[in-house]
């Protein structure tokens, strides 16, 4: 029974992190108003987050490995609970991304962690748990925009990460009560110096696109510029250490095959062209049709269910179909519904009046 209570207080730490990947969208509106900022600085409340995950996930798994589960697990906890904290009383958008920053840090190590606890625990029905597991970051986009949505609606964008607090005292109290302590399996390599500069290769690019992106200016172009150059650097940085690695965090040999550099490129072009357009769709609802903020973050529900529904059908059918044809499918049904989003029925309809 004991291991049931360690699945779903695992699984409860992941739901967390994963509502509080996309519950900052719905905020959006209030965000900017309170302090005093602009989009571009409020979207990088998301994007910071991500970052952190981007830079975390691929160490976290190591660092469980050589310091033991159940260390990484509660450090990873506090990390979140206190930065939550941290995000709620920030005083200006500057902090606040700060703190995102720290408490994506905490939700990087929660999946390879948690990951492996469930591993641990479910050794007979290993895969059938992580597929349940996995399922979980599904589930919290679904409910993170709903929740936002009412939380904000109701009391204060604040409020979003102030009830992280009590549901992360509960998660540290349980792991602490019911996951038993184990001996690490061993030290291992870690390249930090990797996962830094690709992240501040991210975050210099994004700079400097925030930079040219608030006005073309005599002081803003050149900071913008230098932001660029200074990713550009980052990249040849970490290209030439990943080559002199014994143990990357990327080996650049995969990108000589083909097919993986296909499919990551796809999915690079998808992350640009579909994340960041539905990141803004609540902040969209309410400033543009009026929509309530509860009804802002209710819009976001039908696009996760659907990815649900199309990833369980695509996955027992990948046999049949291959990789081709979903990937195909999937494209087409993004774009032309990415059209109708920007406007495309009121064009088609207008072209078909004349």
């Amino acid at each position: 029974m004991r291991r049931y209570f360690i699945f779903a207080t695992a699984g409860l730490g992941l739901l967390m992190s994963s509502i509080d990947g996309s519950v900052v969208a719905v905020a959006f509106p209030h965000l900017i108003r309170d302090l005093g900022t602009n989009v571009l600085w409020a979207a990088w409340t998301m994007s910071i987050y991500f970052i952190a995950l981007t830079m975390g996930l691929p160490i976290g798994g190591n660092l469980s490995d050589s310091f033991g589960r159940k260390r990484v697990f509660l450090f990873s906890l506090v990390l979140f609970t206190g930065s939550s904290m941290g995000c709620g009383i920030a005083p200006n958008i500057y902090l606040l991304i700060v703190f995102r920053f720290l408490q994506g840090l905490g939700g990087a190590s929660f999946l390879p962690t948690a990951s492996g606890i469930v591993s641990d625990h479910f050794p007979e029905n290993r895969t059938t748990a992580i597929g349940l597991f996995s399922g979980i970051f599904n589930i919290g986009n679904i409910i993170g925009p709903n929740l936002g949505g009412w939380i904000v609606s109701r009391y204060s964008w604040r409020y979003v990460f102030y009830i992280n607090l009590p549901i992360g005292v509960l998660l540290i109290i349980l792991i602490m009560v019911f996951l038993r302590r184990q001996p690490p399996s061993g030290r291992r390599h870690m390249d930090f110096g990797g996962a830094a500069s690709m992240a501040g290769a991210i975050l210099f690019f994004m700079f400097g696109l925030n930079f040219i992106a608030e006005g073309v200016t005599f002081h803003s172009l050149p900071v913008g510029v230098l932001f660029l150059l200074l990713c550009f650097y980052l990249v040849l940085l970490f290209v030439r250490r990943e080559r002199k690695e014994a143990v990357p965090i990327l080996d650049l040999a995969l990108l000589q095959s083909r097919p993986f550099l296909a499919a990551n490129v796809l999915n690079l072009v998808m992350g640009i062209g579909a994340l960041g357009i539905l990141a803004f769709i609540p902040y969209y609802a309410t400033t543009v049709h009026r929509v309530s903020t509860l009804m802002s973050g209710m819009i976001m529900t039908p696009r996760s269910v659907g990815v649900i529904c199309a990833s369980s059908v695509t996955s027992f059918m990948l046999v049949r179909w291959g990789y081709r044809r979903p990937m195909l499918w999937g494209l087409c049904i993004m774009a032309a519904s990415t059209i109708c989003l920007g406007g495309g029925l009121r064009l088609w309809g207008f072209a078909a009046a004349r």
